[in-house]
């Protein structure tokens, strides 16, 4: 069906062009032509612009059509063509040709439209493949670190919820020189989680306790989770091509 559906067009595209050119080809002057052209680049424009919003609708197509096949017929009228140009359906064979004339602009305006949509699905694809490695990575890092930091005795983690008991009496003082003693005790684990904490985005302050480390690495496994739904679930357009690419920036990752 849809392959009839375009042959029709083709066959009445062709046979309104033909009438089209003949009807330019009387004109004294070249306005006709530049007026033509002009309303014929309108058209490609339209039909690329709607292909590419975030919803295409074809209303806003038609009415340039419409729009256009009238300048269109004013063009003719100010043409001096022959009546036997015209049959003897006389202004009605000038209508018809005004808009059938424009189904070559449609169709030039889909076929530019979707070969640039071919471009930028590959771009596109290519883009999220880089940003989803990335992220992956990152999660391995996190896991990472977690597993490295998990290892660490758990009589810590209990005297430390104890010193955070205190800290609501004594303040602060009680607790950072907890954190320093501990740190000191734990530097190896510490500067292993440092090291890796570039990998996964994540800054490690020299005043943070493991269970802070460990705080912050989670909320980034889950930052990065979001990303990785989010950019799944992204529409496929120029728009958040940029996006990703910014992003990609960011994350000091070549594309």
């Amino acid at each position: 069906m849809a392959v009839i559906f375009l042959l029709l067009l083709l066959f009445l595209g062709g046979l309104g062009t033909v009438n089209h050119i003949n009807f330019l080809l009387e004109a004294e002057t070249i306005t006709p032509w530049i007026v033509t052209t002009a309303c014929g680049i309108i058209v490609c424009i339209v039909v690329f612009v709607n292909r590419f919003r975030e919803e295409s609708k074809i209303m806003p197509v038609l009415l340039v059509i419409g729009g256009v096949g009238i300048v269109q017929l004013i063009v003719y009228g100010n043409i001096d063509i022959p009546s036997y140009m015209k049959g003897d359906d006389g202004w009605s064979t000038l209508a018809f040709t005004a808009l059938i004339s424009q189904i070559p602009y449609l169709l030039i305006g889909y076929a530019i439209s979707w070969y640039l949509q071919k471009v930028l699905n590959r771009k596109f694809n290519v883009a999220v493949d880089t940003l989803k490695m990335v992220l992956d990575n990152q999660i391995v890092a996190v896991d990472w670190m977690l597993q490295i930091i998990g290892g660490n005795n758990r009589s810590d983690w209990l005297a430390e919820k104890v010193v955070d008991l205190f800290r609501l009496i004594d303040g602060d003082e009680l607790r950072d020189a907890y954190v320093v003693v501990q740190n000191a005790k734990n530097a190896n684990v510490i500067q292993k989680v440092r090291e890796i904490s570039p990998k996964a985005e994540v800054t490690i302050y020299d005043n943070q306790a493991l269970s802070d480390i460990v705080k912050s690495v989670v909320e980034r496994r889950n930052e990065i989770k979001n990303e990785i739904e989010e950019l799944i679930n992204l529409r496929i357009s120029y728009h958040n091509l940029l996006f990703i690419k910014k992003t990609l920036k960011n994350y000091n990752s070549e594309f």
